[in-house]
């Protein structure tokens, strides 16, 4: 068992990180985030005509998230269903190639400094881990930020206040969005449906804040990791070099 995890150790403490070009993930970003507005946009706007043609019933008629909205034509139902799949796919989409920028920008600060706590991939999964998603991947979005700023005194860049606003209005539309559905699957009247759609509004409008700050997030992080890559990123290598005590805090415990 001893060997074994000194074997581990040994591997994950000689990997070798080959500095990548952000530029162009970051560009396919940028555009994948302007569609996903323009999705929250349209999605947003259905739940407001949802909204509106609600109001003219009675809040204890029974309804349901299946029932098609009385006051709607049958296009109009079916604009707002397709508005909902197009949204859940533009999600989807962009959230894969902002992880792809997010490991390639983390693994590119890994490089400049070798002893930043946060490996790459963990940069990414922290997103998918239960409660500590709510910080983690915050803080590898930060170390990404302060060592491409100052590759050589890192810790003391100070975290500029977009990123606090970033994270912040991302928790906000998942809380948002998530009571949406918790309440649009129990919804049995109107009333109960009109304040699901009330918190998708909101969700909408959060979320394209989050967007709108993320967007400007990328271009310039990306803007100071080439300049701290320099002119020679392509080809160059670094061996990254770490002393833990052992395998399971090197590799999984930041």
């Amino acid at each position: 068992m001893n060997e074994t995890s000194t074997d581990m150790r040994t591997m994950t403490s000689n990997i070798t990180y080959k500095p990548r070009d952000p530029r162009k993930a970051a560009q396919v970003s940028i555009l994948l985030l302007w569609i996903y507005v323009g999705s929250e946009l349209f999605y947003g706007f259905s739940s407001m005509s949802e909204l509106v043609a609600l109001q003219q019933l009675s809040g204890d008629t029974p309804f349901s998230m299946f029932d098609e909205v009385p006051g709607l034509t049958g296009g109009e139902n079916m604009r707002n269903a397709l508005s909902g799949i197009a949204n859940f796919l533009a999600f989807m989409v962009t959230s894969f190639f902002f992880l792809k920028w997010v490991y390639l920008t983390n693994a590119n600060a890994k490089y400049l400094v070798a002893t930043k706590p946060m490996r790459p991939g963990w940069a990414v999964g922290w997103y998918f881990i239960p409660f500590a998603t709510l910080w983690k991947p915050f803080r590898g979005m930060r170390e990404t930020w302060q060592i491409s700023a100052n590759p050589d005194n890192w810790r003391s860049v100070s975290v500029p206040a977009k990123l606090r606003w970033w994270w912040g209005l991302w928790i906000a539309t998942c809380i948002f969005g998530n009571g949406a559905l918790r309440a649009s699957i129990k919804a049995e009247n109107v009333s109960q449906y009109r304040g699901s759609e009330s918190l998708t509004v909101m969700s909408s409008l959060l979320g394209i804040a989050a967007a709108l700050v993320l967007i400007r997030i990328i271009r310039q992080l990306t803007e100071r990791q080439t300049a701290a890559l320099g002119p020679g990123m392509a080809g160059s290598e670094r061996s990254s070099r770490k002393s833990e005590p052992s395998f399971k805090t090197d590799t999984f415990i930041d």
